[in-house]
């Protein structure tokens, strides 16, 4: 008699065997330093949504990066003024053209999540490319991210003029 164990069959691989496996060439790469996002639930979140692209899990992919914009509100705080996503990106403080790309993460996660939330090409055709969406998602989140910390980073670590070291005393 042959036994098998009951969790053999399971069509998802554990969480902790996701995180082990790296594919040889992976499909995404960040192309800032996760070390540069300070905010640890971002961070995670982040990576959490790269995994699930690099694995093929596209939807899961744009919620968890709908999810990590989500925990930025909450780490400024906008999440105790504005009830919803969309007011809390609106009256972030970051510049117009970053409020769009968050716009649009945001959009794609609400696709990935709500199968009767639909996306439009500029004809008013229905588009349904969970791959695309999900790629979006992560070059716009990277673009924000690389905005936000690295360029801080830089100007953090850039030399003083002697005005500025005045100013620091």
């Amino acid at each position: 008699m042959v036994r098998f164990n009951q969790n053999q069959f399971s069509s998802q691989p554990a969480p902790d065997e996701m995180m082990d496996y790296h594919p040889i060439v992976p499909k995404w790469k960040s192309r800032i330093k996760f070390t540069l996002i300070t905010d640890g639930n971002v961070r995670r979140d982040f990576i959490e949504a790269i995994n699930c692209f690099n694995h093929g899990f596209y939807n899961a992919s744009m919620v968890i990066a709908r999810r990590a914009i989500h925990q930025e509100m909450i780490k400024r705080e906008l999440d105790k003024k504005y009830p919803n996503l969309y007011d809390q990106l609106e009256n972030s403080g970051i510049s117009e053209k970053l409020k769009k790309l968050l716009q649009k993460v945001k959009n794609f996660g609400n696709n990935g999540a709500h199968p009767d939330f639909c996306l439009y090409d500029n004809k008013g055709n229905k588009l349904d490319d969970v791959r695309t969406f999900a790629e979006l998602s992560l070059n716009f989140l990277d673009k924000y991210f690389a905005d936000e910390y690295e360029t801080d980073s830089m100007i953090a670590s850039a030399p003083l003029s002697e005005k500025e070291r005045a100013q620091k005393k």
